[in-house]
């Protein structure tokens, strides 16, 4: 009887273990949800108090979403690849609208409230730690705090 439980059980963890496809993410401190809490324009040097704005950057696996908790801009998922151990790649925006099959954004505004300024943009990582985040691109540069 003991043999027969055993091998039920042994058997289901299998089937179990076998159906199951657990996709893990390499990304380090980067991956979580990042709350943008100031800009700094690089050309005219000046600096916005994002604080109290809930602007966020979600990074998870290969997927970045852009959200406004405010409601006041539509929610934005982009591709990201982190190049090296010092930039960031993000491209390929799309509005997050399942019904319209989630259609491609051509025009770079849609994504400045997020502090995205072109639709295939590189950022320099500044700084990361499991804290806070400073990306640098070409005009902006964009601190993060860790949600």
């Amino acid at each position: 009887m003991k043999k027969t439980i055993l091998s039920i059980v042994a058997l289901l963890t299998i089937v179990l273990l076998s159906s199951c496809d657990l996709e893990s993410s390499d990304n380090g401190k980067l991956d979580g949800f990042w709350h943008l809490a100031t800009v700094d324009s690089l050309a005219v040097q000046t600096h916005a108090d994002m604080r109290d704005k809930r602007i966020f950057w979600s990074f998870q696996h290969n997927l970045l979403e852009l959200a406004d908790r405010d409601f006041v801009h539509s929610p934005i998922f982009m591709r990201f690849e982190l190049i090296g151990t010092d930039t960031l790649r993000v491209n390929r925006p799309r509005f997050d609208n399942r019904e319209e099959g989630d259609p491609e954004i051509d025009y770079e505004a849609r994504l400045y409230p997020f502090g995205v300024n072109m639709l295939d943009e590189l950022f320099v990582i500044e700084k990361l730690t499991r804290n806070k985040m400073i990306l640098r691109s070409n005009v902006l540069r964009l601190f993060f705090e860790k949600f």
